[in-house]
């Protein structure tokens, strides 16, 4: 099941390559559904479908202020609305999809334009998407991928331990 998150995340993330997404979440944010290009609302409408209702978003590794725990498809509206109010442009490259069980971790590369200063900047970052029955549960961003590896490998490792203490108790 896993390299099918990994191929379902990769799909959903394809449309949205480097596309300025801005506009078009400001347009949403604004209720302008028809100011959002037909294939771009398309293309977000897809991705949201892959978070179940009650997903955990957590920013708060990234330090950032305004950022960290949002709940639900309104916590990554509200998530959206923080992560572009500051950029008149914003997009990403995702990259280094990696099967980590019910995890998939990914490197994205993010440009951006300031809204203030119309300087460009680049970053890059980590982000890791945990899936239960095929719908991303939670959702992290990291400022590495060795960060990324690091809390995901303590998440695996929790899970190993609770599985082993309940074959215990079965016995």
């Amino acid at each position: 099941m896993s390299q099918e998150n990994v191929e379902m995340l990769r799909r959903a993330n394809e449309p949205l390559q480097d596309v300025d997404v801005a506009p078009a979440i400001r347009a949403g944010l604004a209720g302008d559904a028809d100011a959002i290009p037909p294939d771009l609302a398309a293309a977000l409408a897809a991705w949201m479908t892959l978070f179940h209702p009650d997903v955990e978003i957590d920013t708060s590794r990234v330090d950032m202020p305004g950022f960290g725990v949002f709940r639900g498809f309104e916590g990554i509206l509200k998530l959206f609305a923080r992560w572009i109010e500051e950029w008149d442009h914003y997009s990403w490259t995702h990259s280094n999809f990696s099967d980590a069980g019910d995890h998939v971790i990914l490197d994205a590369e993010i440009h951006a334009t300031g809204t203030s200063s119309g300087v460009e900047v680049v970053w890059n970052l980590s982000q890791t998407f945990t899936f239960r029955e095929g719908k991303v549960i939670r959702w992290c961003v990291f400022k590495d991928r060795a960060s990324a590896l690091a809390a995901t490998e303590d998440a695996v490792a929790r899970v190993a331990g609770l599985l082993e203490q309940d074959a215990r108790a079965d016995s």
